[in-house]
């Protein structure tokens, strides 16, 4: 086994400073924020603004070169992500809020402090300093944490085979995305068909809410359940006491029900109960409903995830964002739609759901794709798994 020693991030920099305030503008500089330092050292560039360089000039030293290492130093849950700084075409800073770590490569390569530094987020947010709200980790603080270090060499072993495990991950990644992309425009095809041919009929004469009201016991626990936007399903809740929920009026919600969050049902947060989930209740803020026709429930839980079901229950939803915006039922219900016939439905009803299990799969394997990655190098830092020397040769000779 290779000898591996402890060292700073100061030993090992040659800059640990974090940016400057910018002076945003439609066009300039390029700057990168804690949004943009993702988890799995990733940079999202979406997130990126610009700054006028010409009003506030910046620092030769905040620009960004291939020696750096970005790391997040504000905000509780942004705080210690970290990432190797992206390569690209024009000149790229950073704001206040994002430290850039400037790896000095004699002694080691940025790609192997990237990822030493992006599997620790946790232990950088135990450095931090400050409220609450205002969590902070100074550039001081950050050049002091320890680092374990191995030989130049196994650090290019471990970059290297991490790069290699995290393209496929981008891949997979990309592949959920395009097939869920897929999935939406499907559901707005087949329900915008449905508006222009189908019949017209009041949503509450096919759809109706359901109540099972329960008397509260003090001394009994209760499970309850919350609603997701964008159609992403039920979640559950710890369980509380009766005597915990006192005064709130609490239902009954049984699986095949679909479930509303009156909240934020214009951000689309519509679910169907699912199978085997029993025995929990939800507040008045989860309204359940079942067809009181033939139909499937799961007809209107795709139309509600589709961009008129949203812009529907958007439509039903009065007054400013978030809980201000609460669900107007009644309304709702007396809402035209157009349905087709029950044998339409059920083909729908069908193929989207052979769309969403395809999703379901990917998304699957690409969870378990990260927690093989994360136990991958957590193995390497800590040298539980060690890459052998070969590893070289054959790089060499696929190079």
């Amino acid at each position: 086994m290779s000898e591996w020693r402890e060292t700073t991030l100061r030993d090992i920099s040659l800059v640990v400073k974090r940016g400057k305030a910018p002076l945003y503008a439609d066009n300039g500089l390029l700057v990168l924020n804690q949004k943009c330092v993702r988890a799995e050292n990733r940079v999202d560039l979406s997130f990126a603004r610009r700054t006028d360089a010409d009003k506030r000039p910046v620092n030769d030293w905040a620009l960004l070169t291939d020696s750096d290492v970005l790391v997040n130093s504000t905000g509780r849950g942004t705080l210690g992500r970290a990432s190797l700084a992206p390569r690209i075409n024009e000149p790229v800073t950073v704001d206040s809020h994002v430290a850039i770590v400037r790896v000095d490569q004699d002694k080691a390569t940025p790609e192997f402090v990237a990822l030493n530094l992006s599997a620790r987020q946790a232990d950088l947010e135990s450095f931090q300093s400050g409220s609450t709200n205002q969590t902070e980790l100074s550039a001081k603080t950050l050049a002091a944490i320890p680092v374990l270090l191995p030989p130049i060499s196994e650090q290019r072993r471990i970059a290297n085979l991490m790069a290699a495990v995290d393209g496929h991950l981008v891949a997979l990644s990309d592949e959920v995305d395009k097939l869920r992309v897929t999935f939406a425009r499907r559901k707005d095809e087949v329900y915008g068909d449905f508006t222009r041919e189908g019949t017209p009929c009041r949503l509450g004469s096919v759809l109706a809410e359901i109540k099972r009201p329960i008397v509260v016991d003090p001394t009994v626990s209760y499970r309850q359940i919350g609603v997701r936007s964008h159609g992403r399903g039920i979640f559950t809740k710890e369980p509380v006491t009766g005597e915990e929920l006192g005064s709130k009026k609490v239902f009954w919600v049984e699986p095949g029900d679909l479930v509303i969050n009156i909240v934020f049902a214009w951000e689309g947060a519509v679910a169907l109960m699912p199978d085997g989930l029993e025995g929990y209740c939800g507040s008045h803020r989860f309204p359940t409903y079942r067809r009181i026709d033939d139909g499937e429930i799961d007809f209107f839980r795709y139309y509600f995830t589709t961009t008129d079901g949203v812009a529907l229950l958007g439509n039903c939803s009065p007054g400013g964002a978030g809980r201000n915006r609460t669900l107007n039922r009644k309304r709702l219900m007396e809402t035209t739609v157009f349905l087709p016939d029950l044998a339409a439905q059920q083909m729908a009803v069908a193929e989207l759901r052979a769309l969403e299990a395809a999703v379901d799969d990917l998304e699957a394997e690409l969870a378990r794709f990260r927690t093989y990655r994360s136990a991958l190098l957590t193995g390497l830092l800590s040298q539980e798994i060690e890459i052998p020397e070969s590893y070289d040769a054959f790089l060499d000779a696929v190079s």
